[in-house]
């Protein structure tokens, strides 16, 4: 399990160090990662608004982690 997470890790570096990488990045960042998540009622979209902006956490955690 260690092993693919460090093999999953270094794909994620790689991938997204690239400029192409880093163009589509900045465009999930700009789909997904807005600063107004909470929708009034509509929970729905706000759960959907919460989960998208987690993938893109956990991208930027995995890439700010590539010295560790």
């Amino acid at each position: 399990m260690i092993e693919r997470a460090a093999e999953l890790k270094k794909a994620f570096i790689s991938t997204f160090s690239t400029p192409d990488g880093k163009r589509v990045l900045e465009w999930l960042r700009q789909e997904f990662d807005k600063p107004d998540l909470h929708i009034p009622d509509n929970p729905h979209m706000t759960y959907y608004n919460l989960g998208s902006r987690d993938v893109i956490v956990c991208i930027n955690e995995t890439i700010r982690q590539q010295d560790e």
